[in-house]
């Protein structure tokens, strides 16, 4: 008879493996403040630990996985409910100092760190590499501040979720690889310069922004269907976008935008103040076998009315036919109820199948990460869409920009072979496509970076308008343009019009940086060092950033600032000097370009 295994006397519970953002706080000099007053700390400490339980997370999804008098470790399902709760327990710390005593000072100074990671769980604790590195995150914070990895600010939006500060690679204790970590803050408003303001202040105030209306086209939400059905949403989005996307008297926000404000689920409020959005169309839809069925309203943000609703039932394969009856049937009512005017038809600009959509749709999610290995993954995905497709050109776009992105970011072994990657790339979407706006936007840039050939680049940005007036890029681009020929206000201009499609965009460190370059030679200087000191929170590695709040600061009159840029300028870049820009710089033979490196001079850019 085979002998029966001895019962466990002390089971354990379950474990499970699954990915958590991992959250430590604490209390700065916990011993100090216990030892002042211990009765006080207690008493504190213990109230706000309650309002967390019963408060913040319900609120946010999160678990409390145990308390430790002076500490708490919690743990939520990903990034960006984690960080709305640090930032809520941030400020209900400091609101129930100010209600005691009407002092900040009296609220315990709270530090936290978060990190993203496949944990350890069971129903008492949880367990892991990543539970640690949370732990050393937090001891890297200061009081009242929140320290976070790239894991979990590749899961927000700056501006949105939350003010973000790149503090660049940090050596934490115990950690064999140097970590890249963000500290972040409230998102405070944001002070109203012609930049920053919206669309409508822009036109009272005399600006030359023609275009006063803008419209934010929502990804539809997927009541019913499968997982694969879940991207049918965004293509019609998309595909509303190309349409309208043409229209001249019309901004449309791009899809970076508000995609990001769609996953957070927006109220009108808050998509009138954080994309100046006048009109937003949303809606949902469900999928039943091979029907589906869809409804979408138009509210106007300042009302907070309807002015429109739209229903279509259709086949998938509608969805999918070039041009799509059904997308332009809504593209069309919402263009009817914004204008009162019959809607100029434009080519779609939709892939032939889901399958497609989907690799498109992961790739751009992928190349606006913070880490290289989702940057490099990006590529991967955009080589097997143009395997897939390959008579579309908006695979081939997406990966000249790759490519630009890759130099932008200071990846590329060699760039000579980066440029003449990209410049294949731009000419085979174009083959495929001549009407992508991206497409000529980077030919542009191409001309005018790596040629030098401004007349050839301000053709190029002039079809990709042409195209599509509402092409971000296009304008940014056109923005150094303008500001490389010395053609200042015409530069500010464009600039305003970047960054006024742009609000929530991926890569908007990137849209200010080049802004900032406009606002320069527009000699606003109080605008472009605002508008670089914004870009550099984001990303502090991006030397031409550097180099522009440099060349502010000096010309607004801030000597000592510009020279203390000029020393972290050169810490990440310091075999720069005024001959070696001047010799990069298109804009060298205008006549600004010797005030420019007279400014870098005098900061301390040698020869």
């Amino acid at each position: 008879m085979a002998a029966v295994p001895p019962t466990d006397p002390w089971p354990l519970p379950e474990l499970t493996r699954a990915r958590r953002a991992i959250v430590v706080v604490d209390v700065v000099e916990s011993v100090r403040l216990m030892q002042e007053d211990e009765a006080g700390f207690i008493d504190r400490w213990r109230r706000f630990v309650h309002e967390v339980r019963s408060e913040v997370l319900p609120k946010h999804g999160g678990r409390m996985v145990k308390s430790l008098g002076d500490g708490m470790l919690l743990e939520f399902p990903s990034g960006r409910p984690a960080v709305a709760a640090a930032l809520a327990m941030q400020a209900l710390m400091l609101g129930r100092g100010r209600a005691a005593t009407g002092e900040a000072c009296s609220a315990l100074p709270l530090r936290t760190g978060i990190h993203a990671a496949e944990v350890v769980l069971d129903e008492l604790d949880v367990y892991g590499a990543g539970v640690n590195l949370a732990a050393r995150l937090a001891a890297l914070a200061g009081p009242d501040q929140i320290v976070v990895s790239t894991e979990v600010c590749d899961e927000i939006v700056p501006g949105l979720d939350a003010e973000v500060v790149d503090l660049g690679q940090c050596w934490l204790k115990h950690v064999e690889t140097s970590i890249h970590t963000f500290r972040l803050g409230a998102v405070r408003p944001q002070a109203g310069s012609a930049a920053q303001a919206p669309p409508a202040q822009m036109a009272a105030e005399g600006t030359a922004m023609e275009m006063n209306l803008t419209l934010a086209v929502l990804p539809l939400s997927c009541d019913q269907g499968s997982a694969a059905d879940a991207l049918l949403g965004d293509f019609v989005a998309d595909g509303v976008i190309a349409s309208l996307s043409m229209t001249p008297n019309l901004r449309v926000l791009s899809r970076l935008t508000t995609r990001a404000a769609a996953v957070r689920a927006l109220s009108l409020e808050q998509v009138a103040v954080h994309l100046h959005a006048n009109y937003v169309l949303s809606g949902s839809y469900v999928v039943n076998a091979d029907q589906v069925l869809a409804d979408a309203e138009l509210a106007d943000t300042r009302s907070g009315h309807v002015v429109a609703s739209w229903r279509q039932a259709c086949t998938r394969g509608q969805l999918f036919e070039h041009p799509s009856e059904p997308i332009e049937a809504l593209a069309s009512t919402v263009h009817h109820a914004i204008l009162h005017a019959e809607a100029q038809r434009a080519r779609s600009q939709s892939l032939p199948n889901i399958e497609g959509y989907a690799l498109l749709a992961g790739s751009v999610g992928l190349i606006h990460r913070v880490t290289s290995q989702d940057f490099s993954r990006a590529r991967e995905v955009l080589e097997a869409l143009v395997y897939r497709v390959p008579r579309h050109g908006s695979g081939y776009a997406w990966l000249a920009k790759w490519h630009f992105l890759r130099m932008i970011r200071g990846l590329a072994e060699s760039p000579l072979r980066e440029r003449e990657e990209a410049r294949q790339r731009i000419e085979q979407a174009l083959e495929r496509d001549p009407c992508s706006a991206m497409a000529w936007s980077l030919r542009g840039l191409l001309h005018a970076w790596v040629d030098h050939d401004l007349e050839c680049a301000e053709r190029a940005y002039d079809s990709a308008l042409a195209n599509n007036p509402s092409e971000a890029l296009a304008w940014l681009y056109m923005n150094t343009l303008r500001s490389w020929q010395g053609r200042g206000a015409e530069a500010a201009t464009c600039a305003e019009r970047a960054l006024a499609l742009t609000p929530l965009d991926p890569m908007r460190y990137y849209f200010e940086s080049l802004a900032a370059a406009g606002m320069l030679a527009a000699g606003r200087h109080d605008e472009a060092i605002a508008l670089c000191e914004s870009s550099l929170r984001v990303n502090g590695a991006h030397t031409p950033t550097h180099r522009v709040l440099t060349i502010a600061q000096v010309l607004s009159g801030r000597p000592a600032d510009a020279a203390k840029t000029m020393i972290r300028m050169r810490e990440i870049e310091p075999k720069l000097t005024v001959s070696e820009y001047l010799g990069r710089y298109p804009g060298a033979e205008a006549a600004h370009a010797r005030t420019y490196t007279d400014a870098l001079r005098s900061a301390g850019l040698p020869d």
